[in-house]
Formats: C-alpha cells, sequence, structure tokens
C-alpha cells in the first residue's frame, strides 16, 4: 500500500514539474510583452518571442541572458513613464476647473 502511495506522489511531483518548466516561460515572456507594451519599448513582439526561443531553443537557464539584456537595455526607458489615464484626466478636470 506504502509503494502505491509513493508512486502516486512521484508520478504528481512529475507532472508538476513539467507543468513549471514547461510553462514558466510562456508567462515570462507574457510579462515581458506587457511591460514592453506598457512602457511603450520598440518591438514586444520580438522580446516576447526572443525570450521563448532562448528557452526553448537552448537549455531552460538561457532565458536568465535575454531577460538581463531586456531590463539593461530599457532601464531608462522603464523611469520615464507616461501619466496613466487616471493621472490623466485628474489634471485636466483641474485645468477646466481654474
Amino acid at each position: 500500500m506504502e509503494e502505491i502511495i509513493l508512486g502516486i506522489f512521484v508520478i504528481m511531483l512529475l507532472i508538476f514539474f513539467t507543468f513549471l518548466f514547461a510553462l514558466s516561460p510562456l508567462f515570462i515572456s507574457y510579462y515581458i510583452y506587457k511591460d514592453a507594451k506598457k512602457y511603450n519599448i520598440s518591438y514586444p513582439y520580438f522580446w516576447a518571442s526572443f525570450i521563448l526561443m532562448a528557452t526553448y531553443g537552448g537549455f531552460y537557464f538561457g532565458i536568465i541572458i535575454p531577460l538581463i539584456l531586456y531590463f539593461y537595455i530599457y532601464s531608462n526607458k522603464r523611469t520615464n513613464v507616461k501619466k496613466t489615464d487616471k493621472e490623466f484626466f485628474n489634471n485636466e478636470t483641474d485645468n477646466n476647473r481654474t
């Protein structure tokens, strides 16, 4: 009985780690795409696909170098953020009141 429970536990762990290692690059590339769109960084599709190709095309730790490149190249662009819609509309209504 213990062998069956242990076998089921091992199979569940294998399934969990398979999904973790298979799906985490997809989530990371989706985050990179949304981040690039949010900060108006050019070619967001390129960066998302670059992360996927680096991860699935080579070994799993190939994702680290593209992430470092992305955040290093666009670190100064990320600090110059445009106003959000809420801030923009609040400033317009304040200007109309004066």
